[in-house]
């Protein structure tokens, strides 16, 4: 059976994961929703000492946050690229983001390939950076690349309001993603504790965590 094609990325699409790469910021997030979960029910003393009343509990809530930001962070993802993508057709015209597209293409689809695994003692922001760096990425290329198009007129004039851009959004970031991703987050925590509650009473114990 032949494998699904993946979708080819629309020229905005393309440089908005130079600005902010889709795929190793979701993983990013997935990951985090798990390994950091659990990271913090084995190392803050409250949980630990729920988890030796009632064993299996943190499985349980694990499950919980693992299964709701894997239903719900695809969309959360998107809108956030939305409004990056947004921001880009305002600093730039159709002809820039086309040009931009058809040089380096090659190296959006490249990120959209990279995997992000968060390690022991590692934040997910530094592992989704580690692994970028990782990746079998043609870093060759895109540098050549790049030097072919910045030694044209239109390809200098899109650098340097790239570099502009990509400055402002770097710190608008976080109000971007702000409003979308931390309800997102906060119904991902009392998913875990719904969880947490509903392993509790199946096995004979009263509830424990307060769900907002």
């Amino acid at each position: 059976m032949a494998q699904p094609q993946t979708p080819r990325l629309s020229d905005v699409e393309v440089l908005s994961n130079y600005f902010a790469p889709r795929q190793p910021m979701l993983e990013m997030f997935q990951d985090a929703c798990a390994t950091l979960f659990r990271r913090r029910l084995t190392t803050d003393p409250g949980e630990i000492a729920v988890e030796r009343r009632i064993p299996g509990i943190g499985d349980a809530m694990v499950r919980g946050i693992t299964d709701y930001c894997a239903a719900h962070l695809e969309p959360a993802v998107d809108a956030m690229l939305g409004k990056v993508q947004a921001r880009i057709a305002d600093d730039l015209t159709p002809a820039e983001i086309r040009l931009f597209a058809d040089n380096f293409r090659f190296a959006s689809e490249e990120m959209m390939a990279v995997q992000v695994d968060i390690r022991e003692g590692e934040t997910a922001a530094a592992a989704a950076r580690r692994s970028i760096d990782e990746a079998n990425r043609d870093t060759a290329r895109f540098d050549r690349a790049g030097q072919a198009l910045a030694a044209t007129p239109a390809g200098a004039t899109l650098f340097a309001k790239i570099i502009a851009l990509n400055a402002a959004l770097q710190a608008e970031l976080p109000s971007i993603g702000g409003p979308i991703l931390n309800p997102l987050l906060k119904a991902a925590m009392n998913s875990a504790r719904k969880s947490g509650n509903d392993y509790a009473v199946r096995n004979g114990h009263r509830p424990v965590y307060i769900v907002d």
